[in-house]
């Protein structure tokens, strides 16, 4: 009996690390858990910070929602955590009210290697004083976009920029 429960260990494993690789946790403004890799629509996600230029966001947003047809994407903020409800509630209203409304959520992470590594960002995820893109393909695979490759040297959008 313990011979065959030693066999099937390994296969434990390959199927705990699989269902592990579709998911990256993050959280929403009421400190609930998100799935970023739950629904399998392309993904476009913009990260900012509390440092970020605000007329950058607005811009992006705009240049976006100006070439694709945002119903069709699951189009997410992701901030950098404050790590209290009210200060998340905050940068949600702004964002969702001023910044981003075609946004369909405002999403929360802290500095963390496994978000970095899953949606393949070279740096640190908050620390650029420009927004960036994360798109995310029907397979789940990440396309990063410096914020250099989005806006050009007088800090506006790139009328080239694609993010295909």
């Amino acid at each position: 009996m313990k011979a065959k429960l030693l066999f099937l260990m390994p296969f434990f494993f390959i199927i705990l690390s699989c269902n592990l690789q579709d998911e990256i946790i993050v959280r929403d403004y009421r400190d609930n858990q998100f799935n970023l890799l739950e629904s399998k629509r392309e993904k476009i996600i913009i990260v900012t910070s509390f440092m970020v230029c605000h007329s950058c966001i607005i811009d992006l947003n705009d240049f976006i929602d100006s070439l694709y047809n945002l119903s069709d994407y699951d189009y997410y903020i992701l901030a950098e955590d404050m790590k209290n409800i009210p200060g998340r509630r905050i940068i949600y209203e702004t964002y969702k009210n001023d910044y981003t409304p075609k946004v369909n959520n405002i999403l929360f992470a802290g500095e963390d290697a496994f978000i970095r590594k899953r949606l393949n960002i070279p740096g640190k995820l908050f620390k650029q004083p420009t927004p960036y893109i994360i798109h995310i393909d029907k397979n789940q695979k990440p396309t990063y976009f410096s914020s250099d490759s989005i806006f050009d040297s007088r800090g506006s959008v790139n009328s080239s920029f694609r993010l295909k």
